[in-house]
């Protein structure tokens, strides 16, 4: 588990990069009608590390607790994610992450398997739930990517 614990780590810095340097237009540029622009991207990977600990958390602390799906694309309209401060979120994130990485590091081995009960998806472990952290990042960055690329192709 070692290699996902540093791969989350690794997680706040590798968004960081992606976004650092960019110009305001495409920043914002909205590629599709209902697409997000990187900023809001960049917003909600860091807005869902709340509830990636807190998830984490209840599966190391509690007995196969509920933990709730959210609904990203009301989040980013209702807490309105292009008007948020992205240097202020990823400060957030990476605070989390680091506090979070440490509780990590401390789990016992058996506490890997760990539940939750996810009313969307089922149960859990907390090793389901690091490994889906680490590449909802990811998931994310290649979106990121595929934002610039088609600015850059002219829209």
């Amino acid at each position: 588990m070692e290699q996902w614990i540093e791969q989350y780590a690794a997680g706040p810095a590798k968004l960081r990069e992606a976004v650092s340097g960019l110009s305001p237009q495409l920043m914002t540029f909205v590629p599709s009608p209902g697409a997000w622009s990187i900023h809001e991207i960049a917003v909600h990977v860091c807005d869902t590390e709340i509830v990636a600990v807190h998830r984490m958390k209840k599966a190391i602390a509690e007995s196969n607790p509920l933990v709730l799906g959210f609904d990203q694309d009301e989040w980013a309209r209702r807490l309105d994610y292009k008007s948020e401060d992205l240097e202020l979120n990823l400060a957030v994130m990476e605070s989390l992450r680091a506090a979070m990485t440490e509780t990590l590091r401390r789990v016992k081995p058996e506490d890997w398997e760990r539940t939750v009960v996810h009313n969307e998806a089922g149960k859990l472990t907390l090793r389901d739930l690091l490994i889906k952290f680490v590449t909802h990042v990811d998931v994310h960055l290649k979106q990121i990517e595929r934002n610039k690329s088609l600015y850059a192709a002219g829209g």
